[in-house]
């Protein structure tokens, strides 16, 4: 079997070179599996029609979300790979935009009964102000403030947390105007039981494997919990594989229903917190990095090493592609 794996190309050669490493990796662990890879970098969305066709891959693994498309507007990777009716790891480009959309995968959340922190939007106008979507007649502070469609952390910082209403309405108009949208959150991380976890997943239907992990925090003081870009750079917030049977299990059977409520596939990653007793869903991460040190501190946690989660995922979407063909459901 033959696999294209696709990265978009960075600006800088030091960011270049680093993908070159990471994808390297990548292909000599999924050799192990019987699969032949290469790695292409790539910008637009002709290149990757054009990678296509030079050597048709029986399987494309994408880590761009997105690539240029006509007059350099975005277009979804997996768009594109659907239209061009190409199989591909991971999920499809509905349900990646629904995991982008942290509104709607809350809506979607509170539709099957999963838990999730209470929330509401907020979008900048067309005039330069902000309208509120969904927010409560009266305020129940500490909230956190996170873009509306970020990832990986993005424009998230202590002023995130917002504990009155000036702080409030200063992280929500720093955040429409840089984003467009935010999504204000309670945040939990003042209770006395807090602690945060990320799940991997690897599978579909009945095979699919729940593999948490405790992200655990190095130089910070209480009421500091809150993960940021910087944090994740600089090692200051590490994950690990959790130890406790009940905890696991139950953490397992949670995430697998919000993964399944998201409609994810093959692979992905979800957020959760425990607050006051209880799990609550905070988000996911539809197309994670691989590999990547917190997919890897979920893995090891289940007791595989790189080359048997990055096959593991390889295999997934490979049972997928048997049983539903390349442009079968989302299962």
């Amino acid at each position: 079997m033959k696999a294209l794996i696709v990265s978009r190309r960075k600006a800088d050669e030091a960011s270049g070179r680093a993908d070159s490493e990471r994808f390297s990796s990548m292909i000599e662990a999924i050799r192990g599996g019987g699969i032949d890879g290469s790695h292409v970098q790539i910008e637009t969305a002709d290149e990757l029609a054009a990678a296509i066709a030079v050597s048709p891959p029986d399987l494309v693994f994408c880590a761009a979300h997105a690539l240029a498309g006509p007059g350099g507007r975005e277009v979804g990777a997996h768009e594109l790979l659907e239209k061009a009716g190409v199989p591909f790891v991971g999920s499809p480009s509905g349900t990646i935009a629904l995991a982008l959309s942290k509104p709607a995968l809350k809506e979607a959340w509170a539709a099957r009964g999963i838990r999730t922190p209470p929330w509401f939007a907020a979008y900048r106008s067309p005039g330069g102000g902000v309208e509120l979507v969904g927010a409560p007649a009266a305020l129940a502070f500490p909230y956190i403030v996170k873009p509306a469609s970020e990832g990986n952390s993005r424009g998230i910082d202590g002023s995130s947390i917002a504990r009155d209403e000036a702080s409030l309405e200063s992280a929500i108009a720093r955040t429409t105007s840089r984003y467009g949208g935010a999504i204000v959150e309670a945040y939990l991380g003042g209770f006395p039981d807090a602690r945060e976890f990320t799940v991997a997943m690897i599978g579909n239907g009945s095979r699919r494997l729940a593999l948490p992990a405790e992200i655990l925090f190095t130089g910070k003081g209480p009421g500091e919990r809150i993960v940021t870009t910087e944090d994740k750079n600089s090692n200051r917030a590490v994950a690990q594989g959790v130890a406790e049977g009940a905890l696991r299990e139950r953490l397992s059977s949670f995430a697998l229903a919000a993964f399944e409520a998201a409609g994810v596939r093959d692979y992905a990653r979800c957020d959760v917190f425990l607050a006051d007793g209880e799990l609550w869903a905070i988000e996911i991460n539809g197309q994670p990095m691989i590999p990547d040190r917190w997919f890897a501190a979920c893995a090891a946690g289940g007791g595989m090493d790189k080359s048997q989660y990055l096959n593991a995922i390889f295999l997934a979407a490979i049972e997928r592609l048997e049983s539903v063909g390349p442009t079968g459901g989302a299962r």
